[in-house]
C-alpha cells in the first residue's frame, strides 16, 4: 500500500513537470516563434574554420624535387619567397601569417597543387617531394617557430588573401592536405625549408568557370543598381541604398549554415559566387559580395571574420576616412519582410557592447577575438559616428530610393525536355515572375546523379540514362521541372578554329560532387534557340582560352599569347554557333610583355580586375565597344609604356580604384560620347583612377 502511494505521487510528479515544460514552450514559442524557411538572422555560426591540417613534421632535404615554376632544386638551394599580390587585408596580419598569405597566393596562381581527384597518401615518395610548395628557408624553421598557432595563423592567412581576392574562388577553394620541414646539412651549415602541399577542392575548369560567374554576377548586380538610381554623389546615400537592396535579394542558405562536414565548409555559400551569382549565401558569401560591390562603387570595403556567437563574417566601409561597421546578413527578415538599421554604420565599441536588432530584444555582439583562427581583429577599428542610419535617413530622404520587397509568384521553364550525349553539360534557365520579384534565385538538383551531376547552376552527363532537374525558387518555394536523357554516345572533341581542342568539363569523384546542387542564378526570360546554347564549355582560339557560358564567350586567358597587337574580336564560333565575346575576365592578359596594342572588341561589356596588369610594352588601348560599362580594379595597372588610350564611353558606369595607375606620364587619353556632361564625369573618373596627368581629349 505504501509502495502503491509513492507511486502515484510520482506519477503526479512526472504529469506535473510534462505540463509545466509544455506550458514553457508554448510560452517560448509564441514570444520567439519558429521560422521553417528561414534562418534566425541575428545567429551566428556559419563561419567555419578551415580543416586541420596535418602535420609531417621534420625529414631530410630529397637529392633534388621541383619548385613551383618547374626548376629542379639542390639540398643546398635556398629558395626565393614568393610576394603575391596583396590588399587591405593583408595589411594588417602578422609577420609570419603575411608569409602564409603569399604563399597561399603564390602556390595558387602558379597551380602548384594536386588535383581534386589526387590521393596524396598513395603517391610515391618522390611523386610527394616535387608536390611540397616550400614557404620558408633560413637556418631555423618558422613553421617550428609558430608551434601550436600555426593552425590559427593559417587560417587567419587564409581568410585575409581571399578576402582581398573575392573573385579568385581557388583561393577559398585550395586547402592543404599536409605540411612540414625539410632539412640539410651543407658544409656544417644546417638549412630548413618549410613547406606546405596544397590540393583543388576542384578542377581548373571548374575555377574558371566559378572566376567568370563571379564576374558575371557582379556585372549584373551592378546594372541593377544602376538602372534603380542607387548611385549617389554621397557614399554614405549610395551604400545605404545598395545595404538595403542586397540585403533583401539574397536567401540565406541554412542548410550550408547547417552543415558542419568538410564538404560544407568548401560549398560555395561561403563566397562570392553565392552572393552575387546565385543569390544564395551564408555571412561570408553576404560579406564578399558586399565587398565586391562597394569596391566597384568606388567605396573602400573590407570583409571581417569575428565571433557573434559562432564564426560570423561582416564588413566595414570607409566614408570620409572613418571605418564604419556593417551586417547585412542580419538586415532583413524574410519571415516578415522587414528591413532593419540596426547593424548598419556603427562603430566597433557599439558591436563589441552588443546592439538589439529590435525594441525589446537581446544584445547581439560582434566579437573580433584575438584567440582565434578570425583575422577580423587584425583589420582596421570602425570609429566613424556621423553616418548612421537616422542621420542618412533625416538629411537625405529624397535619395533613398531602393522599393520595397516583391514577392516571387512562381517559376517556369519553356522546356521539359533534354536530350544530351556524356561529356555535354546544361544549364536550365528559368522564368521567374513577377519581373521585379526582389529575389530570383533558385536551386537546382538532380534525381539520379549517377547519370547528371549538377554542379552550380549546371547539370553534367556523366552516364547513360535518365534523371529529371528540379528547378525551385529560393523564395515561395516554387518549382519546375526538366526531364533529361543521356545518351551513350559520347562527344567528340571539338577542334577550334587554331585547331586546338576544347576543354571540356571534367567530372567529380562522388565525394565531392553535387557541392552547391542547391544553389542556382536568376533566371530571365530566354527562347528556346538561346537556352540551346547555354552550355559551359572552355574553347582555345589563336592562343587565347574564352570561357562561353549562357551563350556569350567572355577571354578568360591570354598571358601567353605571343603577339604585339591582341585583336578582340566582335564574336567568335565554336560548333558552327556563334558567340559574342563580351568581356575580359580578371588577369586575363596580365604579365604578358609580347602586347603592344589592344583594339577592337565592339562587345565588350566589361574589363575586369587585372585583366592587362604588367603589360610592360602595352603602348596603345583603343577600346572599341560603345557597350563597355565597367573596367575593373587595376586593369591596366603597371603599363607603363601606354602613350594612347580611346575609350567610348556612352554606357561606362564604373572605373576601377587604381584601373590606369602607372601608366605613361602625360598620356594621350581620347574620349568618345555624345554628351559633355558625360565626357567630364567620365575624364573626372580616369583622373581618380590613375590618370591625373593625362592629356584629354574629347573625340566625335
Amino acid at each position: 500500500m505504501v509502495l502503491s502511494h509513492l507511486n502515484k505521487k510520482r506519477t503526479e510528479k512526472k504529469s506535473m513537470i510534462v505540463s509545466f515544460r509544455i506550458m514553457f514552450l508554448f510560452v517560448l514559442f509564441s514570444i520567439f516563434p519558429l521560422k521553417a524557411d528561414a534562418a534566425d538572422i541575428t545567429t551566428g555560426g556559419d563561419l567555419r574554420m578551415g580543416p586541420a591540417i596535418i602535420s609531417e613534421g621534420e625529414s631530410p632535404m630529397p637529392d633534388a624535387f621541383l619548385d613551383d615554376a618547374g626548376n629542379t632544386l639542390k639540398p643546398s638551394t635556398k629558395r626565393s619567397l614568393y610576394q603575391g599580390v596583396t590588399g587591405e587585408h593583408y595589411k594588417g596580419l602578422s609577420d609570419n601569417e603575411k608569409i602564409l598569405y603569399n604563399a597561399i597566393y603564390g602556390a595558387v596562381t602558379s597551380k602548384k597543387y594536386l588535383s581534386y581527384s589526387a590521393n596524396y597518401s598513395q603517391m610515391t615518395k618522390t611523386e610527394q617531394e616535387n608536390s611540397a610548395y616550400i614557404y620558408h628557408t633560413g637556418d631555423t624553421s618558422l613553421r617550428s617557430a609558430m608551434g601550436s598557432s600555426f593552425n590559427y595563423c593559417y587560417n587567419r592567412a587564409t581568410e585575409a588573401c581571399y578576402f582581398d581576392h573575392p573573385g579568385m574562388v581557388e583561393l577559398y577553394m585550395c586547402y592543404p592536405v599536409t605540411e612540414g620541414t625539410f632539412n640539410n646539412e651543407t658544409n656544417g651549415v644546417k638549412t630548413y625549408s618549410d613547406y606546405l602541399v596544397f590540393q583543388a577542392y576542384y578542377d581548373e575548369t571548374k575555377f574558371q568557370t566559378i572566376d567568370a560567374q563571379i564576374t558575371e554576377g557582379l556585372t549584373r548586380r551592378l546594372a541593377e543598381i544602376n538602372a534603380a538610381g542607387l548611385v549617389s554623389q554621397n557614399k554614405a546615400v549610395t551604400e545605404m541604398n545598395v545595404h538595403d537592396y542586397y540585403a533583401q535579394s539574397l536567401v540565406y542558405d541554412n542548410k550550408c549554415a547547417r552543415n558542419t562536414t568538410l564538404k560544407g565548409y568548401f560549398n560555395l555559400s561561403h563566397t562570392a559566387w553565392g552572393a552575387l551569382y546565385a543569390d544564395y549565401a551564408v555571412c561570408d558569401g553576404y560579406a564578399t559580395g558586399f565587398e565586391m560591390i562597394m569596391d566597384s562603387l568606388g567605396i573602400d570595403c573590407m570583409t571581417i571574420a569575428g565571433d557573434a556567437g559562432g564564426g560570423h563574417a561582416w564588413n566595414i566601409v570607409r566614408l570620409d576616412g572613418s571605418w564604419y561597421e556593417v551586417d547585412t546578413t542580419w538586415a532583413f527578415d524574410p519571415s516578415t519582410t522587414t528591413l532593419y538599421h540596426s547593424f548598419f554604420n556603427r562603430t566597433t565599441e557599439e558591436y563589441e557592447a552588443g546592439i538589439s536588432l529590435m525594441a525589446n530584444s537581446s544584445p547581439r555582439v560582434h566579437n573580433r577575438k584575438s584567440d582565434s583562427g578570425y583575422c577580423g581583429f587584425e583589420m582596421p577599428k570602425a570609429t566613424g559616428t556621423l553616418y548612421t542610419a537616422d542621420y542618412i535617413n533625416q538629411n537625405f530622404a529624397s535619395e533613398l530610393k531602393y522599393e520595397v520587397y516583391t514577392p516571387v509568384t512562381g517559376i517556369a521553364i519553356s522546356e521539359t525536355q533534354k536530350t544530351l550525349k556524356i561529356g555535354e553539360s546544361y544549364t536550365p534557365v528559368p522564368v521567374i515572375t513577377p519581373a521585379n520579384a526582389t529575389r530570383k534565385g533558385f536551386t537546382v538538383t538532380s534525381s539520379n546523379t549517377a547519370v547528371l551531376k549538377v554542379f552550380g547552376n549546371t547539370a553534367y552527363a556523366v552516364a547513360a540514362g535518365s534523371s529529371t532537374l528540379t528547378l525551385k525558387s529560393v523564395d515561395g518555394d516554387f518549382s519546375a521541372s526538366v526531364t533529361v536523357t543521356v545518351e551513350a554516345e559520347p562527344v567528340k572533341e571539338e577542334t577550334t578554329q587554331s585547331g586546338e581542342n576544347a576543354a571540356e568539363p571534367a567530372d567529380n569523384k562522388d565525394s565531392k560532387e553535387d557541392n552547391n546542387s542547391d544553389q542556382q542564378e536568376d533566371g530571365t526570360d530566354k527562347t528556346q534557340d538561346e537556352t540551346d546554347k547555354k552550355q559551359t564549355k572552355t574553347v582555345t582560339i589563336s592562343g587565347i582560352t574564352y570561357i562561353i557560358s549562357n551563350g556569350t564567350a567572355q577571354i578568360s586567358d591570354g598571358r601567353k599569347k605571343k603577339a604585339s597587337t591582341i585583336s578582340i574580336p566582335a564574336a567568335i564560333k565554336s560548333g558552327g554557333v556563334s558567340y559574342e565575346v563580351t568581356a575580359i575576365l580578371p588577369r586575363a592578359f596580365k604579365n604578358n610583355k609580347s602586347i603592344k596594342s589592344v583594339t577592337g572588341g565592339k562587345n565588350i561589356t566589361s574589363i575586369e580586375k587585372e585583366a592587362f596588369r604588367g603589360c610592360t610594352k602595352l603602348k596603345s588601348i583603343k577600346l572599341g565597344s560603345i557597350k563597355i560599362t565597367s573596367i575593373g580594379i587595376k586593369a591596366f595597372y603597371g603599363c607603363k609604356k601606354t602613350d594612347t588610350i580611346i575609350i567610348k564611353c556612352n554606357k561606362l558606369i564604373t572605373i576601377g580604384k587604381n584601373a590606369f595607375t602607372g601608366t605613361k606620364k602625360g598620356v594621350l587619353v581620347k574620349v568618345k560620347c555624345s554628351k559633355q556632361g558625360t565626357y567630364k564625369k567620365i575624364v573626372n573618373r580616369l583622373k581618380k583612377s590613375g590618370l591625373k596627368k593625362a592629356r584629354f581629349k574629347k573625340i566625335k
